[in-house]
């Protein structure tokens, strides 16, 4: 966007904007370059808290500039653990997983899990461009997707569930290392270009959702359920059963290596989505 609207025109709406999302280096080292050429000029940080990116787009090298990839797990976790001891609380930011589900990827719990194992105190989870659940585990708090807040581009408003979001509030209590979690259900409206916040049938649709998504954090049936069918719908796309023979030829065709670390994690996910799509078309079948 031009520097003239967003955030930079109203730099006391946030105090931080994080960099590492797989469309940070769209324009190139130029947009870079700019984005932080600008965040210089406004009293915004974008270094105080740990950011990572799945393995989309141009990343980060030791010669070239783009967001941080995820470390080997070995290398995190005792990055992670060193953080810690020289730090009160340890926010880690990553951007990642599956669009338009409103459960997360199993992977990327266990990946959020070991977060939290290493030390990080909240786990902040984006990029579904839906909202999902939220959960505290070993008393981190663990946040799995907030949402959109506004993107009204077509390829997303062809999806049901992105003109919605969140605003989650996280008060954090030192005397008893203890956190409470509320949150604010946002609607981004088209007509008005406008976020405000959200009422009536809007904020029920955020509330069931968020509500559904954190059952089936704490329910592996329901979880498997939801995950399939939400493959299965995510797997057939807009053309319906012509887009899942066209999907599933792609994917057994096509050569990948399905069992790297995170430069795979891409691929994992589909693989998974396939299996989920599957297992969805099976289990109809048999009733």
């Amino acid at each position: 966007m031009v520097p003239a609207i967003g955030f930079f025109a109203n730099p006391n709406l946030l105090d931080v904007a994080i960099l590492a999302n797989n469309h940070i280096m769209d324009h190139g080292v130029g947009g870079l370059v700019d984005t932080q050429h600008y965040l210089d000029q406004l009293p915004v940080s974008y270094v105080c808290i740990l950011a990572f990116c799945h393995n989309e787009g141009p990343m980060a090298t030791e010669n070239t500039p783009g967001p941080c990839p995820l470390f080997t797990e070995e290398i995190l976790v005792n990055r992670l653990s060193e953080l810690k001891k020289e730090n009160d609380l340890l926010i880690l930011s990553y951007h990642g997983g599956e669009e338009f589900f409103t459960v997360p990827w199993s992977r990327r719990r266990k990946l959020f899990e070991t977060f939290v194992q290493a030390g990080v105190d909240i786990v902040f989870g984006h990029h579904a461009h839906v909202v999902q659940g939220f959960e505290k585990l070993m008393g981190a708090m663990i946040i799995y997707g907030a949402g959109n807040f506004y993107m009204n581009t077509p390829y997303q408003l062809l999806n049901s569930g992105t003109e919605l979001g969140a605003i989650f509030d996280v008060t954090y209590t030192p005397a008893t290392s203890s956190f409470d979690l509320s949150h604010i259900p946002t609607y981004a409206d088209n007509l008005s270009k406008r976020v405000v916040i959200a009422s009536g049938h809007q904020k029920e649709k955020i509330e069931s959702t968020i509500s559904k998504s954190c059952k089936c954090l704490i329910d592996p049936e329901l979880y498997s359920q939801e995950w399939n069918r939400q493959s299965f719908n995510r797997f057939r796309g807009r053309y319906g059963w012509i887009s899942i023979v066209y999907r599933l030829c792609r994917f057994c065709l096509t050569k990948r290596a399905l069992f790297k670390r995170d430069a795979a994690f891409t691929e994992k996910r589909d693989r998974d989505i396939v299996i989920g799509a599957v297992k969805y078309v099976f289990s109809k079948i048999s009733c």
